[in-house]
């Protein structure tokens, strides 16, 4: 999800407005009146943003934010993915960084309770412009798993990455499975084990809604409505 907020670009992280997309046993750990944005692209300067900001929804009138940190290092990042589990803690994982031109391959976690960022191990391809949804799966609660487009040379991607939250030392590990079709600038969400790629783009448009699951291979499963 992206959200637009004084025309700066920056992703949604979390949410606690009811209705919203989130999971359940995700909202009961989540602050339930504020947004996270990290990163993104000033519209007006064309200037990358290293900043972590919250705002409160409590207080919409005066639209008063407040920083939460710098990105690690103040790292400036553009299209990277970010997602908060059940301890509180976001990963923010992957991205494009504009005075290298290159995308970057790290996972870095925030704790909401010591308010300070820790470096993971490194993805085992860069990207930007990536999803990052989570799984509920029996033995591993809150496991997210992240389908991943364009590598940094400017190609689309099938390949799929996941890492167990409960067993961070593990690190990322490459999903024998890959998507019906390479895609980006998609959009990625789960229920159950089961999880759903829609849209996307190929040369001449994607208009399949593809279904996998951890333990199977993706599927092309319905033809857009509206083809």
């Amino acid at each position: 999800m992206v959200s637009f907020i004084q025309r700066t670009k920056a992703w949604l992280v979390f949410t606690g407005i009811e209705g919203d997309c989130l999971e359940n046993s995700v909202k009961r750990y989540v602050p339930v009146d504020v947004i996270c944005l990290f990163g993104g692209l000033a519209w007006r300067t064309a200037q990358t943003n290293s900043e972590a900001i919250c705002l409160s929804l409590s207080n919409l009138l005066g639209l008063q934010s407040r920083r939460l940190c710098r990105l690690p290092g103040g790292t400036a990042l553009q299209s990277a993915a970010a997602l908060v589990d059940h301890e509180n803690r976001i990963f923010l994982v992957g991205g494009y960084r504009p005075e290298t031109r290159q995308a970057v391959a790290t996972t870095h976690v925030f704790s909401l309770t010591t308010s300070r960022w820790t470096e993971l191990g490194c993805l085992a391809v860069a990207r930007y412009d990536l999803a990052l949804c989570s799984a509920m799966l029996l033995r591993f609660p809150m496991r997210p798993i992240a389908t991943f487009y364009w590598k940094w040379k400017w190609a689309k991607s099938d390949l799929c990455e996941r890492l167990d939250t409960s067993a961070l030392g593990a690190g990322w590990q490459m999903m024998p499975q890959r998507l019906v079709r390479p895609r980006w600038g998609h959009a990625a969400v789960s229920m159950g084990t089961t999880l759903y790629v829609i849209g996307g783009w190929q040369d001449k448009g994607v208009d399949r809604l593809d279904t996998g699951d951890p333990s199977a291979r993706w599927q092309p499963m319905a033809e857009s409505l509206n083809r």
